[in-house]
């Protein structure tokens, strides 16, 4: 289960994310992008309990978001041959 990390500052960094989110549960990849990050867990109460608890939280002076991710945290094309265009 991918869930969707909004409005993170600038300066946060993969152990600030580690810190929040590892106590709900075994997270399986974490991808940290400049302002937001997918965190994908094993379990799907893992996750949940995640969403419910971390929305609104604050990270370095930033309310954060916590949604589900749409396209499993992937943007379209992502995982397609740069030459070929197929998965």
């Amino acid at each position: 289960m991918s869930l969707f990390i909004g409005r993170l500052a600038i300066d946060t960094d993969r152990r600030d994310l580690e810190d929040i989110f590892d106590r709900y549960g075994r997270m399986t990849r974490l991808e940290l992008k400049r302002g937001y990050a997918f965190i994908h867990y094993q379990d799907e109460r893992d996750a949940k309990d995640a969403l419910k608890d971390a929305d609104g939280l604050r990270i370095h002076g930033h309310r954060i978001i916590v949604e589900w991710a749409k396209n499993g945290g992937r943007k379209p094309g992502e995982n397609e041959c740069f030459k070929c265009r197929k998965e």
